[in-house]
Parts: C-alpha cells; sequence; structure tokens
C-alpha cells in the first residue's frame, strides 16, 4: 500500500497532528467497530507517531499488532466471518490519508491558496472510470476541508475525493 503524498513534509505533519487534536478534544476520532478494546485504547497514540514521523504503512504496522483487532466482522447481512487481514492496511490508508488532505487544505488556506488539486497517490491495478474523472480538479479548499471534518465519524460519506481510491490532494 505505497502512497505518494506530494507534500508530506514537517509542515503537513504539524497541520495532520492539529486535526487530530481538534478531533481528540472534540471526541471525534473515528474508532472502526473492526477494532476490539484493546485496538480502541492504542488507535489515537498510534494514529499521532504515525502523522508525526510515519506513513500508512508504519500505521498499519502498528495496528497489526496482535489483539488490536476483533478475530472476527459481523457483515451487513448479518453473516460472521473471520476479519479480514487486510483491514489494518485498509483503516491505516484511509485514515491517514483523510488527515492528509485535511491538513492540506488546511494549509492551502493558511497561505491563501484557495484550491488543492486531486491526484492519484496511490496506484492500483484497476482504476475506476469514476476516480479518474477526478484527476486534476481543482476542489474548493474550505469546502473540502468542512467536508472531512464534518465526515470525521462517517468516512463513508466522504465522496470528494473518495479516500479509498487512492486519490488524495496537493497544494
Amino acid at each position: 500500500m505505497s502512497y505518494n503524498f506530494l507534500n508530506l513534509d514537517a509542515d503537513t505533519r504539524e497541520y495532520m497532528l492539529a486535526e487530530l487534536a481538534q478531533d481528540i478534544d472534540a471526541h471525534r476520532v473515528y474508532s472502526s467497530p473492526r477494532l476490539s478494546a484493546n485496538g480502541h485504547a492504542a488507535y489515537t497514540a498510534l494514529l499521532e507517531d504515525a502523522f508525526a514521523s510515519g506513513n500508512p504503512d508504519t500505521l498499519a504496522s502498528g495496528l497489526s499488532a496482535p489483539g488490536l483487532f476483533n478475530s472476527t466482522e459481523t457483515t451487513n447481512a448479518g453473516v460472521v466471518r473471520k476479519m479480514a487481514s487486510n483491514a489494518p492496511s485498509l483503516l491505516a490508508g484511509g485514515e491517514f490519508n483523510r488527515y492528509y488532505m485535511r491538513a492540506v487544505a488546511a494549509r492551502a488556506l493558511a497561505g491563501g491558496q484557495p484550491h488543492v488539486t486531486v491526484y492519484r497517490a496511490r496506484e492500483s491495478g484497476w482504476h475506476r472510470p469514476e476516480s479518474d474523472a477526478q484527476i486534476g480538479q481543482n476542489l474548493d479548499a474550505e469546502q473540502l476541508l468542512e467536508h472531512l471534518r464534518a465526515n470525521t465519524l462517517t468516512p463513508d460519506a466522504i465522496t470528494m475525493p473518495d479516500v479509498n481510491s487512492g486519490l488524495s490532494v496537493h497544494l
């Protein structure tokens, strides 16, 4: 799960940590139902560590520690199944990217830049046409930041760009 975050530097990391701190203060840090009680307890510290000096891979590695995910999950159809082996990677990639996008949008606004640009940050073997159509679009940084903040607890509601599509934004 290799991402290429074009603006992942010390400044963006500070914005990521500030966005996370806002969520912590407001008690609105998303915590996946796939996480166990131990996972919920460790999650915020793992995010902070990854935002300060890591990436989605280091976050996924931390989340892969034994006992942080439930051993099973119940599907929408009510079927109990074994937890997917890629659950830590999926959560890590999506959450790191969401906070990265929030940070880039906040950084753009602080620098007087009203827009951020969508690009493919993670390659995949198959690209959805609706994702590819978003590449190169300029998004209003303030609207994007508000949208991402408003949907912190409901990441499935995020539409521009879809965080699990491999898309992200840059300055």
